[in-house]
C-alpha cells in the first residue's frame, strides 16, 4: 500500500481545468510522447498489463523522455529569440497549477537520483527550492535585461501524518481530495482523475 505525507506549506492551490477530450488533438499531437504512449498512460489503451508489448512501450517511453529532458535542458541553456517565445506562448496555455506538475515531476527525478527520501530531510528540500527559485527569478529578470539586487525566498515545510490510501473500487463515491491522493500516487490514471471529477461537479450541480 502506498504510505505518504502531508505537507503544509504555502502551495499553488491545483483545479481540474481539463476537459474530456479523446481526440486526436489530445493523443495525435506532434511531441515528446507518441499517441500510443500518451493513451497507454492515460489508461484509455488496450495493452496488456505484464505483457511483452507493454515492457517495449515503457522501454521507449523511458528513452523519449530522457531525450526529452536532455532538450529542454539544451533549450534551458540556449537563447530562444523573442519572437519564438511569444509565438510559443499563443500556442500554450501555462496555468500555475502546470507550472506546478512539471516543476514537481522534475523534483522528484532530482531527488530519487539522490537515493534518499524526502520526508526524511524537508529542512534540506526546503533549502533546495529556496536556491532553485532564487535562480529562476535572477535568470527570468536577467534574460529580460533587468539586473536582481535582493532577493527573499524562505520555504518552510513541516511533514504532517501519513496518508492512508481512500480505496478506489469506486470513484464516484470519493471527494476530491480523495481523488488527487490517487492520482498523485499513482493509484489512477489522469483520465480517471478528471472523469471522476467532473462526475462530482456534474453532481453538486444538480443538487443545487
Amino acid at each position: 500500500m502506498y504510505i505518504g505525507h502531508t505537507i503544509k506549506c504555502n502551495a499553488l492551490q491545483y483545479s481540474v481545468t481539463m476537459g474530456n477530450d479523446d481526440s486526436e488533438r489530445e493523443y495525435g499531437r506532434v511531441g515528446l510522447l507518441t499517441e500510443t504512449q500518451r493513451r497507454y498512460l492515460d489508461g484509455v489503451s488496450d495493452i496488456e498489463s505484464g505483457s511483452q508489448r507493454e515492457r517495449t512501450l515503457r522501454s521507449r517511453l523511458r528513452e523519449r523522455v530522457v531525450g526529452g529532458l536532455h532538450d529542454l535542458f539544451f533549450l534551458s541553456m540556449r537563447n530562444l529569440e523573442d519572437r519564438d517565445v511569444e509565438q510559443i506562448s499563443e500556442e500554450v496555455e501555462m496555468p500555475q497549477a502546470q507550472i506546478s506538475h512539471i516543476l514537481s515531476f522534475l523534483l522528484r527525478i532530482y531527488y530519487d537520483r539522490l537515493h534518499y527520501t524526502i520526508h526524511e530531510r524537508p529542512d534540506t528540500v526546503a533549502e533546495d527550492i529556496e536556491s532553485i527559485i532564487d535562480s529562476t527569478i535572477t535568470e527570468l529578470y536577467n534574460k529580460n535585461g533587468i539586473d536582481i539586487e535582493s532577493i527573499s525566498v524562505e520555504v518552510n515545510i513541516e511533514t504532517g501524518n501519513e496518508i492512508n490510501m481512500p480505496d478506489k473500487k469506486d470513484l464516484d463515491s470519493l471527494d476530491p481530495q480523495e481523488l488527487a491522493i490517487l492520482w498523485r500516487a499513482g493509484e489512477i490514471s489522469w483520465k480517471k482523475y478528471v472523469l471522476a471529477s467532473d462526475n462530482i461537479h456534474d453532481a453538486s450541480i444538480e443538487e443545487e
